[in-house]
């Protein structure tokens, strides 16, 4: 079983963390987050990634976990 964790910010506040079951639905939730700036997507969630680091908007980062015994280990 893999775990996303989704550690998202606006510009200058703390750090929002949130888990989610597919990388999907974490890469939603950046939309949502950022919901001002869809508009301004691009074609794929890097270059949303760029523009919002671009313009100082915010930053985010996917990550995936997976449980190995009684570890979860990043990958």
């Amino acid at each position: 079983m893999n775990v996303y964790v989704l550690k998202i910010r606006e510009s200058g506040e703390e750090d929002d963390v949130f888990l989610f079951n597919s990388r999907k639905d974490a890469e939603e939730a950046v939309y949502s987050y950022y919901e001002g700036y869809t508009d301004y997507a691009g074609s794929d969630i890097d270059e949303f990634e760029e523009l919002l680091f671009q313009y100082e908007v915010g930053y985010f980062l996917i990550s995936e976990y997976e449980q190995r015994g009684d570890r979860w280990v990043s990958l």
